[in-house]
């Protein structure tokens, strides 16, 4: 069975299950290569995240197909590892069990701004979205192919060291104030507020970052794992200045080849979109894909779900996705596999 049709299957069983509370739905599948597989346990996971808070019989297992591809092995409750297992019929399969009666699945998770972890050493002041240094929650490493979404404020006068990064594409996108950056490409170079920087790691460099102001800087910080590993490092950035977001999705960042954008190496793209009251705007979500969303400011709702400021959503769905303000609202959004 195809990718495609085992996304689409997941989404039938979702549906049935919401009118089989006392029900649980099982589905087995045959395994026959490791992208095939990379790809089935990248839907299932993400579905399971999502569905892990209602229902407490929800099971994901990978298993041998009785051949070399790789040796059997289940995936770890908090989706972080593999875990050997003896067993000789090969299949994936995922239930969902009986709390599902509490109410409707929904494949859009909206995460409320007090679940950030939130972390204030002096200069810096950043609210975490996924695991990152001193926080760590094995239920919250990524989401697809996206790291980290870090909501940073840097102190007049400081800012990170010289230290390294590999294998990875790190988007910048300045708020307020302006922090200067250097690194061992020999890029020393400024980035102000409407700006936005792309580094890719490839195969390892050194850089820092620092404020050279005597305000702070709030920027967000985005981490999104490459598609090719080992490729040299490079330098994007960009200005969005004068460039209205007001009612539209604004590629600013993409592996996608979206014109008009800093260029990175992943199969995902990073828009910057405003609304006013009252106005919807609507994004094609494709087969496969997920949706992130952080909304900057405002009050929005999406497909009827609602999100309030520093709220976020993580979406794993296909089709279409209805975006309405209910007041002057400003967001990121993240297409990625």
């Amino acid at each position: 069975m195809s990718s495609k049709k085992w996304a689409k299957r997941l989404l039938f069983l979702v549906q049935c299950s919401k009118q089989n509370a006392y029900r649980t739905l099982t589905y087995h599948v045959q395994v026959t290569d490791t992208q095939k597989f990379k790809r089935i346990s990248n839907i299932f996971h993400n579905a399971l995240v999502l569905l892990r808070g209602r229902s407490d019989a929800a099971i994901l297992e990978f298993n041998n197909i009785g051949g070399n591809i790789f040796p059997d092995f289940i995936l770890s409750p908090a989706g972080d590892q593999l875990i050997e297992r003896n067993a000789k019929k090969a299949y994936i399969s995922v239930s969902f069990g009986k709390d599902l009666r509490t109410g409707n699945i929904q494949l859009i998770q909206v995460i409320p701004a007090e679940k950030r972890h939130y972390s204030d050493i002096g200069w810096l002041k950043t609210y975490r979205l996924f695991s990152f240094a001193e926080y760590y929650d094995p239920n919250n490493i990524q989401f697809g192919a996206l790291r980290v979404f870090n909501d940073d404020i840097v102190e007049a006068g400081t800012g990170f060291p010289t230290h390294p990064h590999h294998e990875m594409e790190i988007i910048t996108i300045v708020l307020e104030g302006v922090i200067s950056h250097q690194d061992s490409m020999g890029n020393k170079t400024v980035i102000k507020a409407g700006e936005v920087q792309r580094m890719s790691a490839g195969a390892g460099l050194t850089h820092s970052e620092f404020n050279p102001a005597e305000k702070p800087v709030h920027f967000y910080q985005i981490w999104i794992y490459p598609d090719v590993r080992g490729t040299i490092p490079s330098y994007d950035q960009k200005s969005f200045e004068g460039i209205s977001r007001m009612n539209r999705f604004m590629p600013v960042a993409s592996g996608q080849g979206l014109p008009g954008t800093v260029t990175f190496q992943t199969d995902a793209s990073v828009y910057l979109a405003a609304l006013e009251p009252g106005i919807e705007i609507k994004f094609n979500l494709a087969q496969l894909r997920r949706g992130f969303l952080y909304l900057t400011k405002g009050e929005i709702s999406i497909n009827g779900q609602i999100l309030h400021a520093k709220d976020q959503a993580r979406i794993v769905t296909e089709g279409e996705l209805r975006f309405r303000a209910a007041e002057l609202s400003e967001f990121v959004f993240i297409d990625v596999a």
